[in-house]
């Protein structure tokens, strides 16, 4: 007997035979998640027990903050690196406006790069 393979909780559990299993988290999440593969001798059935901690999956973000004296908004990377582009804080601009606000990388990891392009600088 065996559970199927389902995607739950933000994670893949993959099919395995009476026992348990450690889940993957999806793409764009984080944690450690795993739960039973149990057996119900009344149906003879194979069936998945709830998880250790159902909301292990976290979604992976980039937290706002001030840096560099920038605003940078909460971004979700979904998976991959992706640029984001932050607003100069009152009392400074980028240093070539003509490419818009300062740029910095939100990791798919999580987090952004501490280096910034088209830093702000006193106005």
């Amino acid at each position: 007997m065996a559970c199927p393979e389902v995607h739950e909780f933000n994670a893949t559990f993959s099919s395995v035979f009476i026992g348990s299993v450690a889940g993957a988290c999806n793409t764009g999440f984080a944690g450690t998640i795993s739960r039973e593969c149990r057996y119900d001798s009344t149906t003879g059935e194979a069936y998945w027990s709830e998880p250790n901690d159902p909301a292990a999956c976290k979604l992976i973000t980039c937290e706002s903050e001030q840096y560099g004296f920038a605003s940078w908004p909460l971004e979700v990377p979904s998976g991959q690196n992706i640029e984001v582009e932050g607003e100069c804080l009152e009392g400074y601009e980028p240093t070539n406006p003509a490419l818009g606000g300062p740029k910095r990388i939100c990791q798919a990891t999580g987090g952004y790069v501490a280096g910034i392009t088209n830093e702000c600088k006193r106005m």
